[in-house]
């Protein structure tokens, strides 16, 4: 229904009942002059939505392919249903210990949950704090990588040490994996699972994974 068609059935509406003077409209034509301003915001909000504007209530987004889904459907032409979020967990690592994934995916964000200083079999590294972070970091980009997306993309990260003395080390290795300097929180804790002194987890865009792996050369397995 175009605006001019709108236009024209108020202006029916208002001639039927009462002629176009001065005088205040009566409640009968007030009422049905607001039944047509309704009609025509819900005509203007359905075109908005489907051009990109905010949604109508009830509306979704399909986390699987991004396609804007109105509220009548449960389930999206690429055959994904209904949700808010994809649960991500990566084939090259333990499963989790815990209720959690390893990641959620949503259409904007990936949020990866905190990694421990782990190998790909869940064995804890022992030694350096250097190389717990490195272990830490790998573990992150196997998760990135599972929901399509990378360590070049990830745009906030949460540190969490047990001891700030580490923080200095801990610094050096972040710069590494991470040169372009996402937003950072770095807390100290009490304790963390398992023992360990260091936990990392980060929020990163959805988008292609990196051709080859960060890190040092051998420190990881090729994604080819």
């Amino acid at each position: 229904m175009s605006s001019r068609t709108v236009f024209r059935a108020a202006t029916r509406l208002i001639s039927r009942s009462s002629p176009l003077t001065a005088t205040p409209l009566t409640a009968s034509v007030q009422g049905r002059w607001s039944s047509v301003r309704g009609v025509a915001s819900h005509v203007r909000q359905s075109r908005d939505a489907r051009q990109g504007h905010p949604f109508l209530p009830g509306d979704w987004l399909c986390s699987g392919c991004g396609s804007h889904n109105f509220g009548r459907k449960d389930e999206c032409r690429c055959g994904a249903h209904k949700e808010n979020f994809t649960k991500i967990n990566s084939e090259n690592l333990p499963a989790p210990t815990g209720p959690y994934s390893h990641a959620v995916k949503t259409p904007f964000a990936v949020f990866v949950s905190g990694q421990l200083p782990a190998d790909f079999q869940g064995n804890l590294v022992e030694g350096t704090i250097r190389q717990k972070a490195e272990a830490v970091f790998k573990n992150l980009q196997q998760v990135l990588v599972a929901a399509n997306s990378s360590l070049d993309n990830v745009f906030k990260v949460q540190v969490f040490l047990t001891d700030m003395k580490d923080y200095a080390e801990m610094n050096e290795v972040y710069g590494e994996w991470l040169p372009h300097k996402p937003a950072r929180s770095c807390v100290a804790v009490k304790e963390l699972p398992q023992g360990v002194n260091i936990e990392i987890e980060c929020i990163a865009m959805p988008g292609p994974t990196v051709r080859e792996f960060r890190g040092p050369s051998n420190s990881v397995p090729s994604d080819t």
